[in-house]
């Protein structure tokens, strides 16, 4: 039964506050950044990209002043997209 939990575990995406703390820690970023970055679908890999090779504080400022504030579609499968 443990063997099936922790498989199970295994495929789950990264939960929000787990991303904020990782943000926190592996980049040094402020709790404040690193909060909209982790519970905004879609944006901490978009971040980890963007941050590779640059200041991780200007780039997650640049994130949440720029592009948080506008709409990202979301594709939810291949026919459904989400505005």
């Amino acid at each position: 039964m443990q063997g099936r939990i922790e498989a199970i575990a295994a495929t789950l995406p990264e939960l929000p506050d787990v991303i904020q703390k990782r943000l926190e820690t592996q980049y040094s970023l402020p709790p404040y950044e690193a909060e909209i970055i982790a519970t905004t679908y879609g944006a901490a890999p978009y971040f980890e990209e963007l941050a590779n090779g640059r200041n991780a504080l200007e780039a997650a400022r640049w994130y949440c002043s720029y592009l948080s504030i506008r709409p990202v579609p979301i594709l939810l499968s291949a026919n459904i997209l989400l505005l």
